[in-house]
């Protein structure tokens, strides 16, 4: 494929992407008016524990809503009850007693701006691309996103050789300051939360309070 063809095939991935994001946007904000509570976003770097903290806000919620639950929730309960993913442009209503909650992988957008509070959840790059590496190498198709050839050459990499851990890890510290450069972009907005602590209706603290 020569430059002009992939510089056209760019221009229309990128058009492409544009429009459903618009699409996106303006269905959340459709649906967001139409509440009056908090709404919540949780996001952050795949495998850096964002199922666990939604677990951890849940299932405080659920045990308010149930005080005699002698069970935590199990993941097809949370995915229920918190159904809601920013990327999809999903609108179901939040179940009683539980918080208007949407989490997202995708780096910032300007569809961040919807929501009240955003909780964002980090992990050591390391440990996340450790993690990342078995998650999707433990998958009936390993590494079925990519080539062949390329998933050959991935399943026989070892995770304790420093070239492997050096080389990698630059990629994941990259994508980590985009996710952290947005954040300082749209500080002044003062939206933005960290999840310091869990009591009172699963109260978060307010960036201004750290």
């Amino acid at each position: 494929m020569n430059g002009k063809k992939i510089f056209m095939k760019l221009l229309i991935e990128n058009f492409r992407d544009k429009i459903y994001w618009f699409r996106v946007r303006n269905r959340l904000s459709d649906f967001l008016k139409k509440h009056n509570q908090q709404k919540i976003l949780l996001y952050g770097y795949p495998k850096s524990g964002n199922t666990w903290v939604r677990f951890l806000i849940f299932n405080y919620f659920n045990l308010i809503n149930n005080p005699n639950c002698l069970k935590t929730l199990t993941f097809d309960e949370l995915n229920e009850i918190q159904s809601n993913v920013m990327d999809r442009g999903t609108t179901n209503n939040n179940v009683p007693g539980f918080p208007l909650f949407y989490r997202t992988h995708k780096v910032y957008n300007d569809c961040y701006k919807l929501f009240d509070f955003k909780i964002f959840v980090h992990r050591n790059p390391l440990d996340t691309l450790v993690s990342s590496y078995y998650f999707y190498k433990n998958r009936s198709i390993p590494f079925n996103d990519e080539q062949e050839s390329v998933r050959e050459k991935l399943n026989d990499i070892n995770l304790s050789g420093k070239s492997i851990i050096e080389g990698t890890e630059k990629v994941l510290f990259n994508l980590a300051e985009k996710h952290l450069a947005k954040i300082e972009e749209n500080m002044s907005h003062k939206r933005y939360s960290f999840l310091l602590k869990l009591f009172d209706k699963a109260e978060i603290m307010n960036i201004e309070d750290i």
